[in-house]
């Protein structure tokens, strides 16, 4: 009986996400390369929604077929499709559309379009009429008004032919969409890259930021911004407009334990410890600046924490920074994952509801 008892205590102390059904996740892929000579083919769009659909495939998306080279009719097809799937899967779904291949913006109209395929040249009077524009897609989706919309454009390539001033490689500024976030994979005004050997910059670093667990949609694309801009050398930046309520996660949580989850839950203050591998000093030096960089950059003010350094005399030296209290999980979550990504080892990184003073032996 007592066994019982204190079984539904730990039910009911539990996070109520542990038992709660899985979120529905469906996403759409498009990419366009194919082009005739009159607009410029391109080199990485099937590529890059080959990485970007398999690591949103590993974070629990349902992948719709992939329209690759599509025509206008097939691209808003595939778009209806998503809508009609995300009304079906409920209210708390998330939808992702993701297209790579060429983009032009009409200045006269300050219209941004995605190019089929097939369009006929830029300099033909049927351009417009045969590309499609991203109000219309904005549009459709809109249908699917409970579900919160993901629309990634990694479009405005160097490749495109342009003949006229009227047009833009780049977008033009859109106004925000409630229940939507658009991301672009340049600026505005501004080109985006097709090098790369396996991917495109953008997609390169999308699909990374996608295989990093716990990710809500400010914290995943500000991290492919600055991907973006290092991988480029601050050639390509990107931009978004957020017309989402609230965060929301674009990737699944890390595995956990039960149990794990119930004391994370009921503990606090958490403490995060980081502690270097044995190496020489100027590597600990260094890996102390980086440490100290990161950490200015994710905490607030009010928030401290100090580094120390060990000598180890020839086995190298060692550090160890404390960081604390922050009263949250996912604070000190969000610091790991910041860490591991900036080449910090996972078993160097970790939560503690106490302060340590001393190095690990």
């Amino acid at each position: 009986m007592w066994a019982r008892a204190i079984l539904a205590v730990v039910l009911l102390l539990l996070p109520t996400e542990i038992f709660a059904q899985p979120q529905k996740r469906i996403a759409l892929l498009v990419a366009n390369k194919g082009y005739s000579p009159a607009i410029g083919a391109l080199k990485n769009p099937f590529n890059d929604i080959a990485l970007v659909g398999e690591a949103l495939s590993k974070q629990g998306y349902e992948i719709l077929e992939p329209i690759k080279d599509g025509k206008r009719s097939t691209i808003l097809g595939g778009v209806r499709d998503l809508v009609r799937r995300l009304n079906l899967a409920g209210s708390d779904a998330i939808g992702f559309f993701y297209y790579s291949g060429h983009g032009v913006a009409d200045k006269n109209t300050n219209t941004n379009y995605i190019i089929p395929v097939d369009a006929p040249a830029p300099a033909t009077s049927a351009f417009w009429d045969e590309s499609l524009s991203l109000d219309e897609i904005i549009r459709i989706l809109n249908g699917a008004g409970s579900a919160a919309k993901f629309i990634i454009f990694d479009a405005c390539r160097n490749e495109l032919q342009l003949p006229s001033k009227d047009m833009s490689k780049g977008m033009v500024p859109v106004a925000e969409q409630q229940g939507m976030f658009i991301a672009y994979a340049s600026a505005q005004g501004r080109t985006a890259s097709d090098f790369g050997d396996k991917a495109g910059p953008y997609a390169a670093a999308l699909a990374a930021e996608l295989s990093r667990p716990g990710k809500d949609h400010l914290d995943l694309f500000q991290n492919v911004k600055e991907a973006v801009l290092a991988s480029t050398g601050d050639a390509q930046q990107p931009w978004e407009s957020n017309g989402l309520r609230k965060r929301v996660k674009v990737t699944l949580p890390g595995k956990v334990s039960p149990m794990f989850a119930m004391i994370q839950a009921i503990t606090g203050p958490h403490y995060v410890a980081v502690l270097s591998g044995r190496k020489t000093r100027q590597e600990a030096a260094k890996d102390i600046v980086q440490l100290k960089l990161v950490l200015g950059q994710l905490l607030p003010e009010s928030t401290t924490f100090h580094v120390r350094e060990f000598d180890r005399g020839s086995e190298g030296n060692v550090f160890r920074a404390v960081v604390g209290p922050l009263q949250e999980a996912h604070e000190a979550t969000a610091i790991c994952d910041r860490l591991i990504a900036q080449g910090f080892h996972r078993g160097d990184c970790w939560i503690s509801t106490t302060q340590y003073t001393h190095p690990r032996n």
